[in-house]
């Protein structure tokens, strides 16, 4: 049973796992965004496959794996960003596609009824599985929005153990 589905007349929810899980960066062009959970979504990993322009190095994506778990935010963001935000993930330029992932929110009394949110992965043409690394600005926006929203301190040192490019280029924030 879902706590509540992807979206309302005015609503949506978005699973962030990767540069916005960052207030700054989401609030770049969905001004509306207001986180409401941290999230957990089971059989999925982290990954790295897209080499972006903007950031100089691999951008995130989430893929299957039976045996992993993603974290992130839940962000409620009002339907009339959709298209902005649509337009940031290259859905348009077939960078990126819409799916809906089921969240189950982390409460202090553990894991709630289960979400439905938007959320975003690679293109299967755009996944290049193998040695794309990210920029450490792109690496460090996903640390720092993980311990903004307080995701577990677990995974919050697996992401700070990624091997990034090093490149120095500053990303487009």
């Amino acid at each position: 049973m879902l706590l509540r589905t992807m979206s309302t007349d005015r609503t949506f929810y978005y699973f962030a796992f990767g540069s916005n899980l960052s207030t700054k960066r989401i609030r770049k062009n969905c001004e509306s965004a207001k986180a409401v959970h941290v999230g957990k979504v089971d059989k999925y990993k982290l990954d790295f496959g897209h080499h972006s322009t903007g950031w100089q190095g691999a951008v995130a994506t989430i893929t299957p794996d039976p045996r992993e778990a993603v974290y992130g935010v839940i962000w409620e963001i009002e339907q009339k960003h959709k298209k902005s935000l649509d337009q940031q993930e290259g859905v348009h330029r077939k960078i990126y596609r819409e799916i809906t992932v089921e969240v189950a929110p982390i409460t202090q009394k553990g894991l709630g009824k289960k979400i439905r949110c938007v959320s975003y992965v690679l293109e299967q043409d755009k996944f290049q599985n193998g040695n794309h690394l990210p920029t450490p600005a792109y690496k460090d926006t996903i640390i720092r929005g993980a311990k903004e929203h307080r995701l577990p301190q677990v995974y919050i040192k697996r992401l700070e153990s990624l091997r990034d490019n090093g490149s120095r280029h500053p990303g487009p924030l």
